[in-house]
């Protein structure tokens, strides 16, 4: 049985710190502890990309890309088994309900959207381990750094 792990991002501009950041969710160790884990069950990697309205009233600006652009852009490195759109709306988590994942990715510098997951999943009684990946390069891999120069 393949374990989901979903990541959420806006992926305007794909650099390495992304492709890092996919690479160590798709390589993530479920917990040994899972008693319904066995040698053979490996992970689906699906990536939940931010809609433009979204990311415009999360950062206060249009996003450089339009969503269908980042979507091909993903898809194009092969590091992920599906791309799906984010909610509508900031905090429905409609995705979360659809897609039902086992565990969700999230990068280093995601600190709000960790503590709103994990308040939406302790609320929900639901059984969704959240974890942090590591930065990779984070003075020279990070969006709002290469959208500078």
């Amino acid at each position: 049985m393949k374990r989901r792990v979903l990541v959420f991002g806006t992926f305007d501009g794909l650099h390495e710190g992304h492709r890092a950041f996919l690479r160590q969710a798709r390589q993530m160790q479920i917990r040994a502890d899972d008693a319904q884990m066995n040698a053979d069950d490996s992970v689906r990697l699906i990536v939940v990309v931010a809609r433009d309205e979204v990311v415009e009233k999360l950062k206060g600006r249009k996003s450089r890309k339009e969503q269908g652009l980042r979507i091909k852009e993903l898809m194009e490195t092969g590091l992920m088994d599906e791309v799906v759109e984010g909610d509508a709306e900031i905090g429905r988590w409609e995705v979360i309900g659809k897609i039902k994942p086992d565990i969700i990715a999230l990068g280093y510098d995601q600190v709000a959207l960790k503590e709103a997951l994990e308040e939406y999943v302790r609320e929900n009684g639901l059984r969704i381990e959240v974890r942090v990946m590591k930065a990779y390069k984070p003075e020279e891999f990070h969006s709002s750094i290469i959208s500078k120069s």
